[in-house]
């Protein structure tokens, strides 16, 4: 499947909903169903600039970098009260959504930038697990989840605030998209090493277990984004220093991206390769074309 053929609902990330500061919609393929997302980087900082990512850091922002808690958790209360009572499947572009997917899963960290590296993160962190601890009360499930690309695992800080996540059923999706430095280079765009993002997986993995997300495209030349070998390599890795991890997500690209000329694999590479990950590394592999 390709992103012309993707449903319109899997490929609908904007950041926006209605008049949310922080907060949007998501229905993610990789959560089974409803994502509330949450974007703490209103001026789009990261510690990233990967070329497959849909954010143009070039548009002059006027929005303040502070997070208005009170905004935060009313946000989250307006999505979640839609998404129970299925007001939210009532809007154009969800309403399409099939009936497994309309239940909500998990409220994701991800947004604009690298949410671990907001000065915000840890306040806005404990507010969502009381929030999601307040619904589990009412009967009502969800994980805790935060996309990242790794950068802060060395923080004690929010190494503690993810494991409190994993208990309750979530936790770090950490990104790896490559299997050596000059692929992680060319992907991330970065000062900081891939060497660096090995250790901090390692390190953290090794007592809370994580979700590796990764994605692969094609390039214009016809050569993918990392290589296969290298890339089980550097699992192999991981794994031979006690990182614990529980799967590997592999996915390609679903929406537009900031460099351009880049293409979604097609399943069957997704497929060889999660077949090859799986069978040299032992870690299970799943895909989402």
């Amino acid at each position: 499947m390709n992103k012309k053929e993707m449903p319109a609902y899997f490929t609908h990330h904007e950041r926006n909903f209605e008049d949310h500061l922080y907060t949007y919609p998501v229905i993610s393929r990789r959560a089974g169903g409803l994502s509330i997302g949450i974007n703490l980087s209103l001026i789009k900082e990261c510690n990233f600039a990967c070329e497959y990512c849909q954010v143009d850091r070039n548009i002059p922002i006027s929005r303040n970098r502070k997070v208005d808690f009170q905004i935060l958790l009313d946000e989250l209360n307006t999505l979640t009260n839609l998404a129970v009572s299925k007001e939210l499947f009532m809007y154009k572009i969800f309403e399409s959504t099939p009936e497994n997917f309309q239940v909500i899963r998990d409220i994701s960290f991800s947004g604009d930038g690298e949410s671990t590296a907001s000065p915000y993160f840890i306040e806005s962190a404990k507010l969502v697990m009381h929030f999601i601890a307040q619904k589990k009360s009412s009967g009502i499930e969800i994980k805790p989840i935060v996309i990242t690309n790794g950068t802060m695992l060395h923080k004690e800080a929010i190494c503690d605030i993810l494991r409190q996540m994993y208990a309750m059923g979530g936790g770090a999706w950490i990104k790896l998209d490559a299997g050596n430095e000059r692929e992680f280079q060319k992907v991330s765009d970065t000062s900081i090493s891939f060497e660096k993002i090995q250790n901090n997986i390692i390190e953290f993995s090794k007592t809370t277990p994580v979700i590796l997300q990764t994605i692969l495209y094609q390039y214009s030349n016809g050569n993918y984004s990392f290589t296969l070998d290298d890339y089980i390599d550097c699992i192999l890795k991981l794994t031979s220093k006690e990182a614990q991890l529980e799967c590997i997500q592999l996915y390609t690209l679903a929406r537009s991206t900031k460099v351009k000329g880049l293409e979604s694999a097609s399943v069957e590479e997704l497929e060889r390769r999660a077949k090859s990950i799986k069978e040299r590394s032992g870690v299970e592999v799943k895909i989402y074309p």
